[in-house]
């Protein structure tokens, strides 16, 4: 979600509704196929605060997702957040519809795609008009090196025309054949002059059958929000 706009009292909505309904027990990650066929993952994540982009938008919240993907290319998911505690922005809730396709060469890997985002009861700062809905696409560069440096470039349509830039590296060293640590870093800038940095860290474990688990912290700093932490567990299964 964004920053410009003002939260009032929130309502639960149809899609949060039906968001929490589908995916009481799982939420995202991604995943590979095979050419022609598809594959995915549902995840259901905890977390102590909701940060995103170096606000915080929500208290402790559930987060489930599904992602599918078609022959390594076509991505579609579905990614919620719903707040347990009341917060400045009182029971924060928001579900994401999302969907991108992947051209990949040798060196590197270019994905274009869009997010549609709805959250209860926001208010255009610069209309007073209410809104629940707006759109917000992306391209996104990764290079093949080991530390997948990113470069990723978001626009937003149907509220304001904001322009947000994203730079990051994901380093991860495996601590055993099924365990691993993943960390990373980022800066990203949008319009007036703001920008925030930080990282996220995280543990994996690979169980049987698919299933797999992670403890993961973020730490970020912002021009506009200062220092920020969030811890988090999650679940899921790859299909």
């Amino acid at each position: 979600m964004k920053n410009q706009s003002t939260l009032v009292r929130p309502r639960a909505s149809r899609f949060a509704l039906l968001g929490a309904c589908m995916f009481l027990a799982c939420s995202s990650g991604t995943v590979k196929g095979a050419e022609g066929t598809w594959s995915g993952t549902s995840e259901l994540t905890v977390v102590s605060d909701y940060l995103w982009r170096g606000f915080k938008l929500g208290e402790a919240s559930i987060q489930p997702s599904l992602t599918g993907v078609y022959s390594d290319k076509f991505t579609l998911g579905v990614w919620g957040t719903y707040a347990v505690e009341e917060g400045d922005n009182g029971r924060y809730n928001e579900t994401d519809l999302l969907g991108s396709y992947t051209f990949a060469q040798d060196a590197f890997s270019l994905t274009v795609g869009g997010t549609l985002y709805q959250a209860d009861n926001l208010v255009d700062p610069n209309t007073g008009d209410e809104f629940d809905a707006y759109f917000e696409s992306f391209v996104s560069l990764t290079f093949k090196h080991a530390w997948s440096p990113t470069v990723t470039f978001w626009r937003e349509y149907g509220r304001l025309s904001t322009n947000y830039i994203e730079f990051s590296i994901s380093p991860s060293v495996n601590l055993s054949e099924k365990t691993r640590l993943s960390f990373r870093p980022y800066v990203g800038f949008f319009e007036n002059s703001n920008d925030y940095y930080g990282a996220d860290i995280a543990l994996n474990h690979d169980f049987d059958k698919g299933f797999y688990g992670r403890a993961s912290v973020t730490l970020i700093k912002s021009s506009f929000g200062g220092e920020r932490a969030s811890f988090g567990v999650s679940t899921g299964y790859r299909w």
